[in-house]
This record gives C-alpha cells, structure tokens and sequence, in this order.
C-alpha cells in the first residue's frame, strides 16, 4: 500500500512563535526523489531550495540523500501556499470593506467571504466577527480598522496527481494588521498551522498557537493620551509579543502586557485584575438608556482607572452593539435601540489600560412606547372660553395609538382612546383643566402594549382674557421646542426631514444645534412634516444616546398657531 506524507506540525513549545524559520515535517514516502518532493511542496525547483533544507536538516555528509521513512523539516517560506477566504460569522451596525484591488467600499454581509488583502472598518456601535479557514474566530470591535493580510494553506499533493486526495493535514497560516481599535481572538487550538496565528499592530507582532486574547492599539484618552501603544491580555494559553527581536516576551493566561516602542525595555507582564462585581446592577429596567451605578476606584487593593462595558444581543457576545470605557466613579449609561433582552461584558482597566477579567449579566429593557412630546396648549396657558381647544402632540417611534386623560374643572379624570395626534375639547366653561397621554403600540398580532405617561400639563379657561403686557410679538413664524430639564452641560437637537436623520445634498434637511438651555427656536420652519430628537453631553463629556424620534406635521396654515413642545421623558 502506497503511503502518504503526512504533515506534523511542530510547535512542542511556544518558543517556537519567536523563531525566524517556521517549518512543517514530512516523512519520505518509497521511491521518493527530490524532484518528486520538489514538485508536491516546493514553490521553485529542488535544486534551488535543497541546500537550506540540507542545512536546515543537518544532513552534512550526504546532503542530497533521502531515504524511505525519513523526517525532514521544510521551510514554510519555500512551499507553495494557497488562498483560502474567511467568512463573517455576524456584521453588526456599519460594517464596510475595501476588496483587494478596489478603491470603493461596500457593506460586509453576514455569511460571505473575505479575500486575503481585504481591508474592514467598523463604524460606532458596530462590530463584526470573522472565522478563519482553520476554525479560528475574531471580533472586531467598534472604531477598528483591520486588513486580513494572510489566509492561506500550506498543501501537500498526493504522487498520483489525483487533486482529491492531499496527502495529509492541511497546515494553515493567517496573519491580521490591526490599524486602529480593538479585536477580540479566540485561536483554535488545531496541530495543523504551518505558522502562528498573528496579530500584527504599526509596533507589534503578537502571535499564538491556540488561545484567547484581545489586542488593542491606538490612542487611549484614559491611559497616556497620545501615545499609540499595543495591548494584550491573554484570557486563557500562552501569547509571544514582540516588538523587535530583542524586545520580546511571553504572556500566560491571566496576564497581560502593554507595549510602547519608545520604552527600550518590554515590561513585564502583569496579573490581569479580576472581574468586577455586578451584583447592585438593575437586571430589569424601564428607561430608554440602561442606567446602572458607579464601579470603585479600588478592587482588591489595586487602583482601577476605568471600566469597558460592552453590550450584545447574544450571549455570546457575538453581536456586539456598545463598546465604551467609564471613567471609575461615573455612573454608567448605555442607550438602547428596542426593548428586549441584553447582554453585558464588564471588565476594570487598571494603571496601564490592561483590561481584565469580564464579569457577564443579562438585563432586559421595557420603555417603549416613551411618553410624546406635547405641542399645544402650552403648559399654564390661558385660553377664552368659548374657544376650542386643540390637544396636540408628537408622534413617538412605533406609535399606534394614544390614551388621552383629562382633567376637568370638578377633578373629574376621563380617558380616551385616540388613533392621530389631536383631540378637539369643545365649549369648555371656566376653569382649570389637566392632561397627559401615553402612547401605544402593537407587539403582537392582538396585543397592544401601553407606555409611560407624559407629565401633567395644565390649562385655564377664563370668562375674558386680560390684554397682554407690551408689544405683541409678530414673529410668528417660530417653532420654539423645549424639554425637561436634565441639568446638563448641553443638549444637542436635531431636526430633520428623514426619519432616518440622513444626510442629503440639502442641508437645511438636518439641522443639528447644540443648546445649553433645554429650549430651541426653529425660525420660519417650512409647512411639512419634520423628525425630531435630541441627547444629552454632560460636564465629563459623556453622551447619551438619542431621544426616541418624535414626528410633528406643520400645516401649511401654522402661521396662526404657536407651537409649544414640552418633553415628558427622560433618557
């Protein structure tokens, strides 16, 4: 019975990653010649490549003699190699990729290949994971910028010629440059690789032979701020991190290391900080951003300077949608897109940025449908009786329908259910009036759910009204919006044609305004239907998420009406 080569990759040790020749080994079949060996494995002719696997091998006396059952080491620099692609696994948010050769972009697709050459971005609140031909995974987090630089196998063929039948494993080899950001890597932990799985940063080659790591590079505003470092925390194996030949180490499991090429000595890597505790955390909340309490400055006797959280819509964190480091002593605000369930990752940064153990929780938001944003009457005006008095308001995201409570004169609550935007009071005698809405919506073919109510506003219906004090103003052409006040720093506004907040070839399509005072004047607002939201930036510069979008239809008649809005809801 023919027998084939087999490939046995040697990696006994982990130094082998440090080392300038990465070889596979291969066992001489019967009959076997150079020529033969030449032509399964090597790129150019036996006679070219020989004398390094001669030395390589140690074979002084009879360098060009083989024999049956023989081990030799060969290169895999010399051996001819072939592309295999990797596959995204999830794409989450904006995700965009520059094919090799191309200079437009397009949006990665969950389920398709990346070329070798292929270049990735991922845009905020976006992430993205790839698998590797070999089984391997990484995930690339929020603002990162990564080239899949190799993925390839390292094949030998069968002396028959018969492509279907490769003579032994296949030894793969893929090497990724991150530019900027974050990866997360979990290595599988195959005998097959013809040379490490490699990170490479614009400082820093980090390479594995099976493990979970996460390698960060880039500028850090909580650790050094303009200092573009490498880090990299091994969660479980072994890790080699090299800066040079001479400036390298290894790094276990549980320990981390953070690189800067302007220091002449590596550090020595230092224990990871364990997994903060979650238990005062909220696992159910009613809030349109998750608000959970601040995290010590001290865990075990160690400073910490920051916490990463990162939320996912899977429990494998596969699909992640946040990624933010918190300041220790803040508390922590993370902005949800629907309700639903969550799932968390929280880990302490100690002094030099290294990021520790997660601790892991699932939370489940219920806010939704939020309270509107109320236009008219405008909070303690004061209306003739006689007159008729129009309820209006904003349309939140999702709206259905609304409940309608009002207060009359005799402090009698009475409820409506309302399908627009706008409920007629007619004939109202004197008196103060009271009214709120709660917005509704479908989430199930026969089943309704009922959100917050807004705050309580209040009107008076009078006998006369008294003449105003000064001159009327005539700028009636003003759409004035205001909120509750969150006492913030500043609110950034903004008003947009597109539900979706694009940006078009018009600009006065989105306006964006940044107000210190919860109030804004929108000044001769076209008639038509306009979106509007806003968030909060605080005296840290933290940045809520964005309000729910609120839509308002401005007839074409408004000059008439004053429009008042007054938010009820609270990020």
């Amino acid at each position: 019975m023919r027998r084939h080569i087999v490939f046995a990759i040697l990696f006994a040790c982990l130094t082998a990653v440090a080392q300038t020749t990465d070889t596979v080994s291969i066992v001489v079949e019967r009959d076997e010649q150079l020529g033969t060996i030449a032509e399964r494995y090597f790129k150019r002719p036996a006679y070219v490549n020989w004398p390094e696997v001669a030395k390589l091998n140690n074979l002084k006396s009879a360098p060009y003699t083989i024999y049956p059952g023989m081990v030799l080491r060969l290169p895999v620099r010399l051996l001819a190699a072939q592309s295999s692609p990797a596959k995204w696994l999830a794409v989450t948010g904006n995700v965009r990729i520059v094919s090799p050769g191309s200079s437009q972009s397009s949006v990665a697709v969950q389920g398709t290949l990346v070329a070798e050459g292929t270049r990735v971005i991922v845009g905020a609140d976006s992430s993205a994971l790839l698998e590797l031909p070999d089984g391997s995974q990484v995930k690339l987090l929020t603002g990162s910028q990564f080239i899949l630089e190799e993925s390839r196998y390292y094949r030998g063929y069968s002396r028959n010629g018969n492509s279907e039948n490769y003579s032994g494993t296949k030894a793969f080899s893929g090497l990724m440059r991150l530019i900027q950001g974050a990866v997360e890597t979990r290595a599988t932990t195959a005998t097959d690789r013809a040379k490490p799985l490699r990170i490479q940063t614009p400082t820093t080659v980090v390479g594995v032979r099976g493990t979970d790591f996460r390698v960060t590079h880039g500028f850090d505003s909580a650790n050094n701020a303009g200092d573009a470092v490498t880090r990299s925390e091994v969660v479980q194996g072994l890790v080699s991190a090299e800066l040079d030949e001479r400036r390298k180490t290894q790094v276990p499991g549980g320990f981390g290391v953070r690189l800067d090429p302007k220091v002449m000595q590596i550090p020595t890597p230092v224990a990871l900080l364990e997994a903060p505790t979650l238990q005062n955390w909220a696992v159910k909340q009613n809030t349109l951003a998750l608000e959970f309490p601040a995290l010590p400055s001290v865990q075990s006797g160690r400073a910490v300077t920051g916490y990463r959280v990162q939320m996912a819509t899977d429990e494998a964190m596969s699909q992640v949608l946040y990624s933010q480091r918190f300041a220790s002593g803040q508390s922590i605000r993370i902005p949800t897109q629907q309700d639903g369930a969550y799932y968390l990752t929280v880990r302490g940064a100690d002094e030099q940025g290294l990021e520790g153990k997660d601790a892991k929780m699932a939370v489940s938001v219920d806010a939704r449908p939020q309270p509107p944003l109320l236009q008219a009457p405008r909070n303690g005006e004061k209306l003739v009786q006689g007159s008729d008095v129009t309820l209006l308001w904003a349309k939140p995201q999702g709206a259905t329908g609304y409940i309608v409570e009002i207060q009359d004169n005799t402090q009698k609550r009475t409820q409506y259910s309302v399908e627009n935007t706008q409920y007629d009071l007619r004939n109202l005698s004197s008196g103060s009036y009271s009214w709120r809405i709660a917005a509704q919506m479908k989430t199930g073919p026969d089943v309704i759910k009922t959100g917050a109510w807004t705050a309580q506003q209040t009107f008076t219906v009078l006998t006369k009204l008294d003449p105003p004090d000064g001159k009327v103003d005539d700028n009636y052409r003003v759409l004035h919006l205001r909120w509750t006040d969150q006492q913030v720093k500043e609110y950034e506004v903004q008003i947009s044609r597109s539900a979706g907040f694009e940006i078009t070839a018009n600009d006065s399509d989105l306006v964006t305004n940044v107000v210190t005072k919860p109030e804004l004047d929108i000044p001769d607002a076209a008639a038509g239907k306009y979106f509007v939201r806003y968030r909060m930036i605080e005296e840290n510069g933290f940045v809520s998420g964005w309000s729910g979008t609120m839509e308002i239809d401005v007839p074409k008649d408004w000059r008439t009406l004053w429009f008042f809005l007054w938010a009820a809801i609270a990020l």
